[in-house]
C-alpha cells in the first residue's frame, strides 16, 4: 500500500546517498524487510559501512527473526572469539545462522568496513 503514496517510500539509493553524508569512522545499517537484500546493489561503495539484510534482494521477510537473532547475539551470544566485543560480522553470523530452515529467507551482509565493526563491549 505504501507504493500508492510514494512520498512515504524511501528507496535504498535514497537511503545510501543520505547515509553517505554522515562522517563516522563506521556505521552498521540493519535493514530486516522483504527484499532488504537490494541495498547490496549500492553505487556507494567504499564507505566503512556494513549492511545487515534480512533476505536477498528477491525473497520476503518472515516475521521478526532476523532482529531477535541479531539482538540476541548482543547479548555477548555471538562473540565467537571472546575478546568481550560483539562486531557486526559476529552478530550476523550468529543470527543467518539461526534462520528457521522451514521459511526461504537468506540474510545478506554487505561488509565495506575494512576489520571488524565493533558494535559492544561486554562487560
Amino acid at each position: 500500500k505504501s507504493f500508492e503514496q510514494p512520498l512515504t517510500v524511501i528507496w535504498d539509493d535514497q537511503l545510501n546517498f543520505l547515509l553517505d553524508k554522515i562522517d563516522s569512522r563506521g556505521m552498521c545499517l540493519i535493514v530486516d524487510s522483504c527484499h532488504s537484500g537490494g541495498f547490496n546493489d549500492s553505487v556507494f561503495y567504499g564507505r566503512k559501512r556494513v549492511v545487515l539484510m534480512s533476505c536477498r534482494e528477491n525473497e520476503e521477510s518472515y516475521g521478526p527473526f532476523f532482529t531477535h537473532y541479531l539482538i540476541e547475539g548482543l547479548d555477548g551470544k555471538a562473540d565467537f572469539n571472546k575478546d568481550n566485543i560483539c562486531s557486526a560480522e559476529e552478530i550476523f553470523a550468529y543470527a543467518s545462522s539461526r534462520m528457521p530452515g522451514n521459511k526461504p529467507q537468506h540474510p545478506v551482509i554487505l561488509d565495506e568496513y575494512s576489520d571488524d565493526l565493533p558494535l559492544l563491549l561486554i562487560e
